[in-house]
């Protein structure tokens, strides 16, 4: 094992630290290998069945990573303005097509208004089919199609119907029954 994995056992549960907090504990190649081999009995035989279960926490055992999203925030805007541009999205776009945050912003909203008008005519046909279809009403529905690489579990994708279902009806006042989510498998190599 490498200096910056702690290792212990109690009870029968193995407590796997990272130990590098001048790096916020970033893994490492080195550390990936040793992980690879510590579910095995203490006579390096296989341990069958076992769970594994990583977390990132704090030294508190906090999970929320708000504050390093605020501190990386936070960086990303000192490194502009060491640069001469006045935030991130100007500095990040400089070598790219858009050049700056404004055109890319531009861009985004030129887009949305050309879209939106067929944005709204489908839905206004989904609706109309939603409503003959089962007898109901032509109201707002909302259709959510989430991909990712690997699908969830199910209770996962069930929290998450749920957690979504939620915010599009604080958002949009769309009723939770109205919300249909597709959930989608990515392929890796797009």
């Amino acid at each position: 094992m490498t200096e910056h994995i702690r290792y212990d056992v109690a009870e029968q549960v193995a407590t796997i630290t990272f130990d590098r907090p001048e790096v916020r504990n970033a893994f490492t190649r080195d550390m990936f290998l040793d992980l690879t081999g510590l579910v095995l009995t203490r006579r390096c035989k296989p341990v069958t069945g076992a769970l594994v279960d990583l977390w990132h926490a704090d030294d508190k055992g906090d999970y929320d990573n708000t504050t390093l999203i605020w501190e990386v925030l936070q960086l990303r805007q000192e490194k502009a303005e060491i640069l001469g541009k006045s935030n991130f999205a100007d500095q990040v776009t400089e070598r790219r097509m858009a050049k700056d945050g404004a055109t890319a912003l531009g861009f985004i909203e030129d887009l949305h208004g050309r879209t939106k008008p067929f944005f709204e005519k489908e839905t206004a046909e989904l609706e109309a089919y939603k409503a003959e279809n089962t007898g109901g009403k032509a109201e707002p529905l909302a259709y959510l199609e989430l991909k990712s690489i690997g699908l969830p579990n199910c209770s996962t994708t069930e929290d998450l119907s749920a957690a979504l279902c939620t915010l599009i009806e604080e958002l949009l006042q769309i009723p939770k029954d109205r919300v249909y989510i597709e959930f989608a498998d990515a392929p890796h190599n797009m």
